[in-house]
């Protein structure tokens, strides 16, 4: 009998284009896979490279959803063969082709792929071919991804020539196709194409020719996985709809950002895995129906809160989710019947001072949520600053999120005058001298601490109050004339509420008058007094004595913008970032500025750095993704989606993140933008421009309908704002309910919208 090595080879089970499977028996007599290289000695460079780099990745990697190798070697007449457990069952494609399974059904069989990228993606590693056929599943609920031949890391040669691929095309990423470089999002696009094949019974992509799926991957051309099967919870839409497109950026950064995605939509418990995968595999439709009767249930349970709070649109568009999964249950019956008796009329959110052409001065404390308009004529698309909210303070928020993160900022309060290493120069667009002003609205409650808190806030040390007064003490004892350990330990002090801080900075001052740290940390605690004057002259002093201390001039900074004092504090502030650009305080202080004087997204590059400074900060990223979305470069837009992304990453429920994903998607037409705004009305029910982006979004899909419904909510909520009717318009028109539209228009005009007018006036008496 043929044999490679020590393995007796006993019938051939797989070949590909460059390799054979074979079932063959081990010395000790157990069976195994063996893998041979088909041509033998007559192989490529490039096949013996792709095989070897499997033997190397596969023996480098222990994974239960990964294949291993057991052996290799090479053998005189077959050349390079290497032997893997034999895993007894049917690949996904045999199994399932040309089927429809639940969602649940699908993410229950998908999710040990997604473990199995994550396993490879965590050691730099890319797949390349992740395709039904490589995906094998056992009657026991075991599933194995196999065949790592075109598995990369950032140090392997790919093994093919400029402008060639290897691999699968339907699953291949559209960087793939056109031979560009790769990175993790590529897998993430593949398993997204299998997702969508398993529920929808077909690929996204998939056309009469081959030319013509290939031309829909490169430009992103698919159906919604919600519109092929109305069980499709919003939020698997939406990652379907990001995992496919063709924009890398815009997709989950890897596996691990899959599951995160996932596991939630996934039923039952995490120990229940692989009994639910073999209930699926052995009896699908018994699988499918439990499913189905607990989401109904659930369905049902969030419907009834809608009705509750009179938001009926809402109620029927999940209780049609719920018909999907049990279009006999009576429950079902009863809340549609009731939702169909009309809204409740649901609370009006108060009217937004805003417009189209000139928006009004904002609160200080506000951050401008990227609005989303439709313009009419043309339907090009155009953004509008649309809501705000005196409440809020979101970049405050990231502060506190990224000083708390970042160990690479210097104390706060301390008075140092080091800058923290802070990477290189920002370059940004300077804001002209004539929109800064010195008698802005003011916030000097801000400055003081709350009731019952400390004059120096004890996460402005960067460590515990109580070992700092016990190091600097200690220090003190050897060097007792140093003026910074003073500071340090009266600071210290005072984080913990102790008076003899305050008469130790105020001495300080006195007998050290040129120590620029004592007029310093007195500077900030007669801020935190609400002394502005004597915080003023005691910072000046400081910048006087040391034009570089880093501290001083954020301090000033901040200062002047609490106080209203726009122009001193983007000069304070500027200085401050020229001296340490990575400064979080600085940074947060003049994209707010920004914000305040319009121009919002000149605020990127601050935000930018926030990021990177403060990686794992949601509020951060969020801050960012509202600036890109104002820019009017169509690139800056789709990185504000990556940055919107990363933040619901970090935080899934951020209903600044939702809201603002939801406004991106609809104004870029991107894939998923029904799904994103979905969630974003669960989180902010009564959000206007939510419903005006998603009544947009399913006019595109030409669902006629539901446009209909969601631009009549957002006129429902917001009755005096011009937007809304003009957006109404549009939705109308395309329904062909002409004469609508056009009373639309006149409603819109009448509420001084100015391109409705000129509307008015084109369309004649």
């Amino acid at each position: 009998m043929d044999s490679v090595g020590d393995y007796v080879l006993l019938d051939r089970v797989g070949e590909g284009g460059m390799a054979q499977v074979w079932r063959a028996r081990a010395p000790g007599g157990d069976e195994v896979a063996i893998k041979v290289l088909g041509r033998g000695g007559e192989a490529s460079e490039a096949d013996l490279g792709r095989f070897e780099r499997e033997i190397r990745i596969a023996e480098s990697l222990s994974h239960p959803h990964l294949i291993s190798v057991l052996d290799h070697g090479v053998d005189e007449a077959r050349g390079p063969w290497l032997a893997m457990p034999l895993v007894r069952g049917m690949t996904l494609r045999d199994l399932f082709a040309g089927q429809r399974l639940s969602p649940e059904a699908a993410l229950v069989l998908l999710e040990p792929l997604a473990e199995a990228l994550g396993a490879l993606h965590a050691e730099g590693l890319v797949h390349r071919d992740v395709k039904p056929e490589n995906l094998m599943l056992s009657p026991l609920g075991d599933v194995t991804l196999v065949d790592l031949g075109l598995a990369i890391g950032e140090g392997d040669t790919r093994h093919t020539r400029e402008g060639e691929v290897a691999g699968s095309i339907p699953y291949m990423s559209p960087e793939r196709i056109e031979g560009r470089d790769v990175d993790a999002t590529a897998d993430v696009w593949s398993f997204a194409v299998m997702l969508y094949e398993l529920v929808a019974g077909e690929r996204p992509f998939a056309r009469e020719r081959p030319a013509e799926e290939v031309a829909a991957i490169l430009s992103g051309a698919f159906e919604p996985l919600s519109t092929r099967d109305r069980r499709t919870p919003p939020e698997l839409d939406f990652f379907v709809g990001a995992a496919l497109s063709p924009d890398p950026w815009s997709r989950p950064r890897d596996a691990a950002a899959v599951l995160q995605r996932i596991s939630p939509l996934i039923p039952g418990a995490r120990e229940s895995r692989k009994a639910d995968r073999v209930s699926v595999l052995s009896d699908r439709r018994g699988f499918e129906a439990r499913v189905a009767q607990r989401a109904a249930a659930k369905l049902c349970d969030e419907a009834e809160a809608m009705l509750a709070r009179g938001d009926g649109f809402g109620a029927l568009r999940v209780l049609d989710r719920a018909l999907a999964h049990a279009p006999d249950d009576a429950r079902i019956t009863a809340l549609v019947e009731r939702a169909g008796e009309g809204p409740v009329a649901p609370p009006v959110a108060p009217p937004v001072d805003s417009e189209l052409s000139a928006p009004p001065p904002r609160p200080r404390r506000a951050w401008i949520a990227a609005g989303f308009a439709l313009l009419l004529g043309g339907g090009a698309a155009g953004f509008a600053l649309l809501s705000q909210s005196a409440d809020e303070a979101p970049l405050e928020a990231a502060v506190a999120a990224a000083s708390q993160a970042s160990e690479e900022e210097a104390p706060v309060d301390a008075g140092a005058a080091e800058a923290a290493d802070g990477g290189a120069p920002l370059a940004y667009h300077r804001i002209p001298d004539a929109l800064l002003t010195n008698d802005g609205p003011a916030d000097p409650d801000a400055l003081r601490p709350a009731e019952g808190e400390p004059l120096v806030e004890a996460s402005g040390l960067g460590e515990d109050p109580e070992a700092a007064v016990a190091r600097t003490t200690r220090a003190l004892e050897d060097t007792p004339d140093d003026v910074s350990l003073q500071v340090e330990r009266a600071m210290a002090q005072l984080a913990l509420g102790r008076s003899e801080g305050l008469r130790a900075v105020e001495r300080l001052t006195r007998a050290h008058p040129d120590a620029p740290d004592a007029w310093t940390a007195l500077g900030h605690v007669r801020l935190r007094q609400g002394r502005f004057d004597e915080a003023q002259a005691a910072l000046d002093r400081a910048i006087e004595l040391d034009p570089e201390h880093v501290t001083a001039h954020r301090h000033r900074g901040l200062l002047a913008l609490r106080l209203g004092r726009t122009r001193d504090a983007y000069a304070a502030l500027a200085r401050t970032l020229e001296l340490d650009p990575g400064n979080l305080h600085a940074l947060t202080g003049m994209a707010e500025i920004y914000q305040q004087v319009g121009r919002t997204p000149d605020a990127a590059p601050f935000l930018e750095r926030l990021t990177e400074r403060s990686p794992f900060s949601a509020e951060a990223w969020a801050a960012l993704a509202i600036a890109l979305a104002q820019s009017r470069d169509p690139a800056e837009r789709r990185g504000g989606v990556a940055a919107v992304e990363r933040a619901l990453e970090l935080d899934p429920d951020n209903p600044r993140a939702l809201e603002q994903r939801c406004l991106l998607f609809a104004q870029l037409e991107q894939p998923g933008a029904i799904a994103a705004c979905d969630q974003a009305v669960v989180a902010l029910p009564t959000h206007t421009d939510l419903f005006t982006a998603r009544a947009l979004a399913h006019s595109r899909q030409g669902m006629h309908a539901q446009a209909l419904a969601d631009a009549d909510r957002a006129v429902e909520l917001a009755p005096t704002e011009a937007r809304h009717y003009a957006n109404r318009a549009i939705v109308r028109g395309r329904a062909g309910r002409e004469a609508e539209a056009v009373a639309d228009v006149r409603a819109a005009c009448q509420l001084g919208h100015q391109r409705s007018c000129a509307r008015l006036g084109s369309l004649g008496p």
